[in-house]
């Protein structure tokens, strides 16, 4: 059996629950594309918006704990691998290569 040729025929999201490493396939372009648009969005608030940002966080992260907070700019691929912990400080300039999960815990400075 050829284990390469059924390899490329799983979807990335088997791929990484089987821990297989990334195919750019573009299967994933809409969502890396929306991810972009809320990371520029996030990028060009106002100091004073964090209602804005919160709303943000909560649209680009698969979960946000509560009292977190993230300093600008920040890039990331896809947003939805992501999950952060309550009581979470990010400063600036964070680039995650997030095409499989990242989990950053509670209270994370």
């Amino acid at each position: 059996m050829d284990t390469n040729n059924n390899e490329k025929q799983l979807s990335m999201a088997e791929r990484r629950k089987n821990g297989l490493l990334w195919v750019d396939t573009g299967e994933n372009m809409n969502q890396q594309v929306f991810t972009r648009g809320l990371c520029q969005d996030f990028n060009q608030t106002r100091p004073t918006e964090t209602e804005k940002k919160m709303e943000i966080w909560k649209q680009l992260f698969a979960s946000c704990g509560e009292n977190i907070w993230i300093e600008p700019p920040l890039t990331l691929a896809m947003g939805n691998t992501v999950t952060i912990g309550d009581g979470t400080y990010i400063n600036s300039n964070l680039t995650l290569v997030d095409d499989y999960e990242i989990a950053i815990g509670k209270n994370v400075l």
